[in-house]
């Protein structure tokens, strides 16, 4: 019984021992002196790292296992977090992906699937179309586009998820006073009217943009339904 006893007070100081280097291992060997990232295109590095850890790098074990992996970072959707070396955290990007945005005082509002404004900025987004000719009024971060424009909100939404849908070449589309809309390719400008068969014409404008390739004019979709075979083009010298 004695010498039991004698082994279990000498194991209490190695197992107290090892509890405690395991712990300086943690604290020290997994302090964190670099972090890379992986798909980001819109921000640099360090202006991502200073969103995420506000100046100051964490120990990568215990901000992998505890750490807020949610914070807002401009035009990020989501993060991944993991250790690619003791000394190293790896976050791998996930951007947001836009349907299109609108100026206004506030800035550029860009909005996405949901009709949700999730970024405000000065920042141009390259490949993603401006919405041109409605009035928006000023909203927050985080609001409905329909709360900018209610009149407006679904022409808006449903020509900008076929103009995603569809890969439309071109940078804007364009609404007259009477909610018409418009779509410039190059040296075409394409009218598509009201807010009918969208994805009908849209589908039907991408069968035939190669073929657009060195005209210039005007291209009428307005009243195509997606039964009509044939088109009406403006031919412009």
């Amino acid at each position: 019984m004695a010498n039991k006893r004698r082994r279990a007070l000498i194991a209490i100081p190695v197992i107290a021992g090892a509890i405690a280097a395991g712990v300086l291992i943690v604290i020290f060997g997994f302090k964190t002196k670099n972090v890379v990232y992986e798909g980001n295109t819109r921000l640099e590095d360090a202006q991502i790292t200073e969103y995420i850890f506000e100046g100051k790098l964490p120990n990568s074990i215990i901000y992998t296992l505890f750490g807020k992996k949610n914070k807002h970072v401009p035009y990020v959707k989501s993060y991944d977090v993991s250790i690619q070396k003791p000394d190293t955290l790896k976050l791998t990007i996930h951007e947001r992906e836009y349907l299109g945005f609108y100026k206004n005082e506030s800035g550029n509002n860009y909005f996405d699937e949901t009709g949700t404004v999730t970024d405000i900025s000065d920042r141009l987004i390259e490949g993603t179309p401006e919405i041109e000719g409605v009035s928006f009024n000023v909203i927050n971060e985080g609001s409905n586009l329909s709360a900018a424009n209610e009149d407006m909100n679904d022409a808006v939404m449903t020509y900008a998820k076929a103009f995603h849908d569809h890969s439309i070449p071109s940078d804007k589309i364009t609404f007259d006073e009477n909610g018409n809309a418009s779509i410039k390719i190059k040296d075409v400008t394409v009218l598509c009217g009201g807010n009918e068969y969208v994805e009908e014409k849209m589908e039907r404008l991408t069968r035939i943009i190669p073929e657009m390739e060195d005209l210039k004019g005007v291209l009428h979709l307005e009243k195509f339904d997606g039964t009509e075979k044939n088109l009406y083009f403006n031919k412009v010298e």
